[in-house]
């Protein structure tokens, strides 16, 4: 049984659902409420079933929100807008407020830029109530204990990890307690990547390696998913060797294999996953971000993108559409494709990117030849020649093949190039409006206007 499902018809709901409804009551950006009843986290933490529950509620609003859902308030479609990946073409109830995505010219009042903060907010909030249950709870088995702990400490950095990549420094919050958090100013980036460290090593110790706590679906986090993010930050952190060897441990695992048929690597449990979110509807994963239905609804693929794929380049085949519309004709992305089925589900971490991050590590390390290694295995798979060159060549290759390979997931474009300093250069060219201060996002108004240690914290530009 799903861990979902296995929500719906546990005899423990009501008591998650009282958790449920504090915890979601607080979902204003940062102005959290007082708990309704101080009875709330004893009954929840007096179990391992109603602490489980609570845990898996963190799931379902990450997989179902805005900001994780891949629809079109998503990270996956704002910042491909963001990007030179996606045009905008939603419809004209809020095409005014995606525009703004699209031209690079947010606003402060923009409110799926407030969704993008308060999202990943309330759910650090949902970890960090669940992190002081289980502290303070003596009734949990040592085994729960340890897998909700892991868990919590996954989803805060996860969390983290997306709030610096959008806004740099932020409010690091690691308490419940909403008074406290209510005053938080902000902190550099570099002291929120330290806790996202701290947290993913703990949660690689506290974490089994398998997927046993989810009947062998890979839809729950386990030590591999904390190793792979955390490849990640270290390799958004600029630390090339432990980047380099979190992403060996990865790859060198047998759990985990590139998928030869590029339509397979987005099924459940397809070999390449890491992690996966499970769906409870009867609609596809990510959509309004991946799927055209008739005309285009939300956003298409730039030209500029599509054109920069070889002709026998296997994703281009496989992972893009087209159609016409008069004389123009749109690209999209249809890495999902099973539009009534449940054989997909949303792919939050999966291999090719380890091996991307270690090609990264490895250049900066000045291992140019194991870079192109890895560089090549993901160019193999789509049936691509092996790329060669010097060390200057490589980092072109690395940039322009992670375009490739990781287009329309998970705002990556955009983050490559905020990070690699390159989103002045070939942003400039295809935004009009571009200006240099867009590579954040703004704090959102309504933040900057409730928290009293926010009012000067506005990112530069806004």
């Amino acid at each position: 049984m799903s861990i979902f499902r296995a929500m719906k018809y546990s005899k423990t709901i009501v008591a998650f659902l009282s958790l449920v409804f504090f915890i979601t009551a607080c979902d204003d950006l940062l102005e959290v409420g007082a708990p309704r009843t101080q009875l709330i986290a004893k009954t929840v933490f007096e179990n391992d079933a109603t602490a489980t529950a609570a845990l898996i509620d963190v799931y379902y609003q990450l997989s179902t929100s805005g900001f994780a859902s891949g629809g079109p308030t998503s990270v996956s479609f704002l910042a491909g807008l963001a990007s030179d990946e996606l045009l905008d073409y939603s419809p004209a109830n809020i095409s005014a407020t995606t525009s703004e995505f699209n031209n690079n010219t947010l606003s402060a009042a923009n409110p799926y830029v407030a969704n993008l903060w308060a999202q990943p907010y309330t759910a650090i909030y949902k970890v960090n109530s669940i992190l002081d249950g289980i502290e303070k709870s003596g009734n949990l088995s040592v085994e729960i204990r340890s897998q909700l702990e892991g868990e919590a400490r996954f989803f805060r950095a996860f969390c983290y990890f997306y709030l610096t990549a959008m806004f740099a420094d932020v409010p690091l919050l690691l308490s419940p307690d909403y008074k406290e958090n209510t005053k938080a100013e902000k902190v550099s980036a570099g002291l929120i990547y330290n806790q996202m460290i701290a947290d993913l090593q703990e949660a690689e110790r506290l974490l089994p390696p398998d997927y046993s706590v989810s009947k062998g679906l890979r839809t729950r986090v386990n030590s591999f998913c904390a190793t792979a993010l955390l490849a990640r930050v270290h390799l958004y952190a600029g630390n090339w060797q432990k980047a380099e060897e979190s992403a060996t441990r990865i790859i060198s695992s047998t759990d985990y294999q590139l998928e030869s048929d590029l339509t397979r690597v987005f099924h459940k449990n397809s070999r390449e996953a890491i992690l996966q979110f499970e769906h409870v509807s009867g609609y596809p994963p990510d959509l309004f971000t991946f799927y055209l239905l008739g005309l285009p609804q939300n956003g298409v693929l730039r030209e500029n993108l599509v054109s920069t794929f070889s002709a026998g380049d296997e994703r281009r085949i496989k992972w893009i559409g087209s159609m016409s519309s008069g004389p123009l004709t749109f690209y999209y992305p249809r890495k999902y494709q099973a539009l009534t089925s449940l054989q997909e589900f949303s792919t939050v971490l999966r291999l090719s990117e380890q091996y991307l991050i270690r090609s990264e590590a490895r250049m900066h390390l000045g291992q140019v030849t194991g870079a192109y290694a890895d560089l090549n295995v993901v160019r193999s798979r789509a049936k691509l020649a092996p790329a060669t060159g010097d060390q200057q060549s490589l980092a072109v290759h690395l940039l322009e093949e992670r375009r490739r390979e990781l287009f329309s997931e998970w705002g990556h474009r955009w983050f490559d190039l905020v990070r690699t300093g390159s989103a002045e250069t070939l942003l400039s060219t295809v935004k009009p409006q571009w200006k240099t201060h867009a590579v954040l996002f703004p704090i959102p108004e309504q933040q900057i206007l409730n928290s009293p240690a926010m009012q000067h914290a506005q990112n530069p530009g806004y």
